[in-house]
């Protein structure tokens, strides 16, 4: 297969690169991928996470700016109303910058939480091994114990 499709292999880097919109991250080989094909396997990993550990809030406010996208170019689709298409360009804007760092409202980066869960872990945890199913364990089993 030439993607990821269970969050029990993805790396905490590439799903990282991956929630900022690279989704060439969660390609394994070069052989039979596309952009269309990279939509459909983040679909699959989110889906996963989903099954695993369910949405969070985070996830829960990026879907309603999806849902709010979708409306707005049906709506401009169906009037063609040339105001609407500075509401669609906001909140475009607004998913792709949804997940940076610099517009965590969170206030703790994912750098940050490996550092406190590296203290707690005892031995220092780094992206390009860890796996997004491993990462959200750890932060599960750090919140029961603090």
């Amino acid at each position: 297969m030439s993607y990821y499709d269970s969050i029990d292999e993805l790396t905490l880097d590439r799903w990282e690169k991956a929630q900022k919109g690279d989704l060439t991250a969660i390609r394994k080989d070069e052989i039979r991928v596309s952009e269309e094909n990279d939509l459909i396997a983040w679909e699959a990993l989110n889906f996963d996470y989903m099954e695993k550990f369910g949405l969070s809030r985070k996830h829960i406010q990026f879907n309603v700016l999806q849902r709010r996208l979708l409306m707005l170019e049906l709506d401009y689709f169906t009037t063609q109303k040339g105001v609407l298409k500075n509401d669609i360009r906001r909140v475009k804007k607004q998913l792709e910058t949804f997940f940076d760092e610099d517009g965590n409202k969170e206030g703790v980066s994912l750098d940050e939480t490996l550092i406190y869960l590296s203290k707690f872990m005892g031995y220092r945890l780094k992206k390009e091994i860890v796996t997004v199913k491993e990462y959200y364990l750890m932060i599960e089993v750090y919140g029961k114990a603090n």
